[in-house]
């Protein structure tokens, strides 16, 4: 680790957590276009534009990009703690309309800022409490969760199967199954053709029967 008991991205954090009051003048005229009475996302969001334009300022100088990683994950950890504590889902479309229009803003104030990407977290309501979507997939049950749950089952017996059929008797023993019900239909069929044949010959005898009877009788 560097910089003693924490980790670069700790400090990152930490640093994000300060903010840099000297670039206040130079976010004011993007702050100034966007506003909210939530007093939370009126300070988060002065810290993000000053975090955007130092990481920005430092990735152009040191042109590397792992800093806007950290920005992003930072400011998803703030979106999580804002959206969960209290059972309120009109955060969600406080937080997209100030705080995400804030990073595109951001973005846009840049030139060719292609590293300042926003990586958001999706948050969904139910039962008036805002869920990460991904959280949300995994705790409902789905049609396609179902399906896969199905394929793995498929996948299992095939598995099981070849390795029975190849490394045990039950290959031997699913022969002679096989071979048995050949034999099997075999025999019925012989004897349906028997039977056919004999029940052939019995109304060929009946009708030379039925002919000779008449004979007599004209």
């Amino acid at each position: 680790m560097s910089g003693g008991k924490h980790s670069l991205k700790e400090q990152y954090f930490m640093k994000f957590d300060k903010g840099n009051s000297q670039s206040s003048s130079l976010v004011q005229d993007i702050l100034d276009k966007l506003s909210t009475d939530d007093n939370n996302l009126q300070n988060l969001g002065r810290l993000l534009a000053q975090n955007f334009i130092d990481t920005y300022i430092e990735c152009d100088m040191k042109n590397y990009n792992f800093p806007f990683d950290y920005l992003n994950e930072w400011i998803n950890n703030k979106k999580h703690v804002y959206l969960t504590t209290g059972n309120d889902c009109s955060k969600i479309d406080l937080w997209d309309n100030y705080i995400e229009e804030l990073w595109k803003k951001l973005e846009e104030s840049r030139e060719n800022c292609k590293r300042c990407t926003r990586a958001t977290t999706k948050y969904i309501c139910d039962n008036n409490t805002a869920f990460r979507q991904s959280d949300q997939q995994i705790s409902t049950p789905s049609k396609s969760s179902g399906t896969t749950i199905c394929v793995s089952l498929l996948g299992a017996f095939t598995t099981v199967f070849i390795i029975l059929y190849k490394f045990t008797p039950f290959r031997a023993w699913l022969c002679r199954q096989i071979n048995k019900c050949k034999e099997l239909k075999k025999s019925k069929y012989k004897d349906k053709i028997s039977n056919l044949v004999k029940y052939s010959e019995k109304n060929q005898q009946n009708v030379d029967n039925t002919i000779f009877y008449h004979s007599l009788y004209r």
